[in-house]
């Protein structure tokens, strides 16, 4: 081969080794950034095995785990290591941290409980038990209630207690206070009573009353009443809970025992006193009460009735003066028939 045949092979090699054989020898690039673990939530625990593994990962790279797999409620630690022809792939993007040191959980489930509640509630006494409920209970949970359901006046603490998966954190117990309230209130020896048909009484209010002496009255001008009447009763009502007297924003019955002295009048109203004047009050009258309505309790209630036209001395006075009478008439008809029996003597 000539000198220039020489010069022209070995030009001709270099050009391919520089075009074909770079081309065919050049690393090809694998980019991880979108190859990241398969995780987002701590995992729930039910007994059995959980594992994090990478997702996205290009079919050319073989992956190899340790500490991906876990069963008991923990923190992990998880690794991967690849392994991938170094002389026809090169990696990029690849965060060594990313893929050795990968924290995941194993935890209890929790129960969602934001929306859910337990109020405390009210009802007015029907003979009827009433109930209190938890509302929003997150699916799975079950509630169990200690306390719940009663029909008497009184208040009562209510728990709710919550079963729920085994797997599950617990969730704690709940307590609300149920109130039945008082459709009636009595006096202690059961004379008075008070009765609200819209809103109940609290199970504790306590009702006084006290009769009063009908002298600080005398002086009270009575006209308004009409002709020929007096005071029968005189009587301070009020309501306390907890000794702290009570006011209402809607009316309460009263019903007022009428005296045995009274119970034939017919003619009996309720009056209410303040400062020294009388108003009347729209009374229903019963078998052997008095019923009226009221919203504040007054000064004082003055139960007016018809004025007994002749006392018990005026009577007995009556009664003699007609005995007297009758006893002269009787006297004049002796003496008129003596009279006439000489007379038809003496003929």
């Amino acid at each position: 081969m000539s000198r220039s045949g020489k010069i022209f092979t070995l030009v001709l090699v270099i050009y391919l080794f520089f075009t074909l054989g770079f081309k065919s020898y050049a690393k090809t690039e694998i980019d991880m950034a979108l190859v990241d673990w398969d995780y987002s939530t701590p995992f729930i625990y039910d007994n059995t095995p959980k594992s994090v593994v990478l997702k996205n990962v290009p079919a050319v790279l073989n992956v190899s785990y340790s500490g991906n797999v876990g069963t008991e409620i923990n923190t992990y630690e998880a690794s991967a290591i690849f392994s991938y022809d170094s002389d026809l792939y090169e990696l990029v993007n690849y965060d060594a941290k990313r893929y050795n040191h990968f924290s995941w959980q194993i935890k209890r489930g929790i129960y969602d409980t934001s929306l859910m509640s337990f109020n405390s509630m009210s009802f007015i006494e029907d003979g009827n038990p009433h109930y209190l409920q938890v509302t929003n209970l997150p699916p799975g949970l079950a509630v169990f209630y200690e306390g719940n359901g009663q029909s008497q006046p009184g208040i009562y603490e209510v728990t709710a207690n919550f079963k729920g998966n085994e797997y599950y954190a617990p969730v704690s117990s709940k307590t609300a206070i149920l109130t039945i309230l008082r459709r009636r209130v009595y006096s202690t020896d059961g004379l008075f009573n008070v009765l609200s048909n819209d809103v109940g009484f609290h199970p504790n209010l306590v009702l006084n009353y006290e009769y009063l002496d009908l002298e600080q009255f005398a002086s009270v001008d009575l006209t308004v009443a009409g002709s020929y009447r007096e005071i029968k009763q005189a009587f301070s009502l009020n309501l306390r809970l907890d000794d702290n007297l009570q006011s209402f924003n809607h009316n309460i019955i009263v019903e007022v025992p009428i005296a045995e002295a009274d119970l034939n009048n017919s003619d009996l109203v309720i009056y209410c006193y303040s400062g020294g004047y009388i108003t009347i009050v729209d009374t229903d009258r019963r078998e052997e009460s008095l019923v009226f309505e009221t919203r504040n309790f007054a000064e004082a209630y003055l139960i007016i009735g018809m004025r007994n036209t002749y006392t018990d001395n005026q009577i007995w006075k009556f009664l003699l003066i007609l005995f007297i009478v009758l006893l002269f008439i009787l006297g004049v008809i002796v003496w008129f028939r003596v009279y006439s029996l000489k007379k038809k003597n003496m003929r």
